[in-house]
């Protein structure tokens, strides 16, 4: 009966075997993995960049500034008084950058006060970038503030 001999030749080839095998294996999950862009379309949005510029600058010049406050299980948006809340149009999109399925995207719909609540219950727990995009009087406006929702934010 012949023995079989394990020789640096065979040993040479079956780490080649396995290096191949575990390259598959990456290459096959790295594929397989969902990649989430912030955006699908880069190259319109950055020849618009100018006009978000402006929309920055014009809300940093208001004398009163949007303000973004989390508590009592709601996202208070407050909107400076100079703005008719009749004439205010545009959106609120709270952005996930963990998973941009589940992004939030609202119109402006104020009370009497100016303010706008975004209550956090159906929120996932993390964080989120409250971006404003609006229009008053044929100016754009445009801000954003990074909010937290945490657990507590969901049981008041």
């Amino acid at each position: 009966m012949k023995r079989l001999r394990f020789t640096w030749g065979t040993a040479t080839v079956l780490v080649l075997i396995a290096f191949v095998g575990a390259m598959a294996l990456l290459v096959t999950i790295a594929f397989r993995q969902s990649i989430n862009l912030e955006y699908d379309d880069y190259y319109p949005r950055e020849i618009a960049h100018q006009t978000l510029i402006d929309k920055r600058n014009n809300a940093s010049a208001l004398p009163q500034a949007v303000t973004i406050l989390k508590g009592d299980g709601v996202i208070d948006i407050s909107f400076p008084l100079i703005f008719d809340r009749d004439s205010l149009e545009g959106t609120i999109h709270l952005f996930r950058p963990a998973d941009n399925t589940r992004d939030v995207t609202m119109l402006i719909k104020t009370d009497t006060a100016g303010r706008q609540k975004i209550p956090t219950a159906n929120l996932d727990l993390g964080v989120y970038i409250v971006k404003i995009d609006w229009k008053y009087d044929d100016e754009y406006y445009f801000t954003e503030q990074e909010v937290y929702v945490s657990e507590f934010d969901r049981n008041p």
